[in-house]
């Protein structure tokens, strides 16, 4: 009788989506204390994509990682105008937490 409860549990919890919590997310994303999923490749991807767009910066000179919502930016820019856009534009992404600007003005 214990099984079937053990197993009727199980069922319900990955009806509910709640399965993950328990199992965790084998796609590298990981869950920050609340209840939204943190994708950082998404975050590094859109971040550079949203760097690209800006005609003023040479994105190719900027290097971003993303860890936990918590984006780095590591390069060379021209001036602290455009150091501070950088840093402007990434967190105008979705999922970003904070911002670790460590770029280097020329």
């Amino acid at each position: 009788m214990k099984s079937v409860k053990v197993i009727a549990l199980i069922s319900v919890l990955m009806l509910t989506g709640c399965a993950s919590l328990i199992i965790g997310k084998p796609d590298g994303r990981h869950q920050d204390s609340g209840t939204s999923v943190v994708d950082d490749t998404a975050i590094k991807r859109d971040v550079n994509a949203a760097l690209y767009r800006e005609p003023a910066i040479s994105s190719t000179d900027i290097l971003v990682s993303s860890s936990n919502g918590v984006v780095t930016l590591k390069g060379e820019v021209n001036t602290l105008q455009l150091k501070n856009r950088a840093t402007a534009i990434a967190f105008g992404v979705a999922g970003v937490k904070s911002v670790n600007n460590l770029l280097k003005t020329r």
